[in-house]
């Protein structure tokens, strides 16, 4: 989106820190810059969406740790749409039509509710894992939602079984078990999945 004409500039006029979510070394490079960026007060504070994807207002998905890896204080933002015929969240295979719908929606509504200033104490500073779990759960508490243990690589997996018309054929699985439980990286889980797949009836 980077190299898009107008909007590259844009995007890059307003700091945006590009993330390479299929290379270790991209997400290090994001990582180290957020960081940097946080650390700098003299640059105007990051915004980050830890979920990494979009969701419903009725689900909140896992939280990244990157955005929490610096140990700093953050400032949770919620964002509840409550809209009636479009579905702001992004959400199905078509997301053109998606889009076309919100566009065609005469308004569109958001709750924005800003929250408290959230200080890590050490256990959380040490911990990116357990300060964005504990950040999400304050979330999900303002929200009214309920947690999920999806992720980003959940979507990535269905993405996968939908090139091979499977996705009706999947199990419905979380990534992040697979992941503690066999310590296997999603794109290792991918890659077995595509070549199950390409042999299978």
């Amino acid at each position: 989106m980077k190299n898009l004409p107008l909007f590259g500039r844009i995007f890059k006029a307003i700091g945006v820190i590009w993330i390479n979510r299929h290379s270790p070394q991209g997400r290090q490079r994001a990582v180290l810059q957020i960081s940097e960026t946080a650390d700098n007060h003299h640059l105007p504070p990051v915004l980050i969406f830890p979920q990494g994807t979009v969701s419903n207002t009725k689900t909140i998905t896992q939280f990244k740790a990157g955005a929490f890896i610096s140990g700093n204080a953050v400032l949770p933002v919620c964002m509840k749409y409550t809209n009636t015929f479009a579905d702001m969240s992004l959400l199905g295979k078509n997301e053109l039509l998606i889009i076309i719908q919100q566009l065609c929606q005469f308004i569109n509504f958001v709750k924005v509710d800003i929250l408290q200033q959230y200080i890590p104490n050490e256990t959380e500073q040490e911990n990116a894992l357990v300060y964005a779990g504990n950040v999400r759960t304050l979330v999900a508490a303002r929200l009214g939602a309920t947690m999920t243990s999806h992720s980003f690589d959940d979507i990535l997996f269905r993405k996968m079984a939908e090139k091979f018309n499977a996705s009706e054929k999947i199990p419905v699985i979380v990534m992040d078990d697979v992941n503690r439980h066999l310590q296997m990286k999603t794109k290792t889980v991918i890659k077995l999945g595509k070549v199950f797949l390409q042999y299978a009836d």
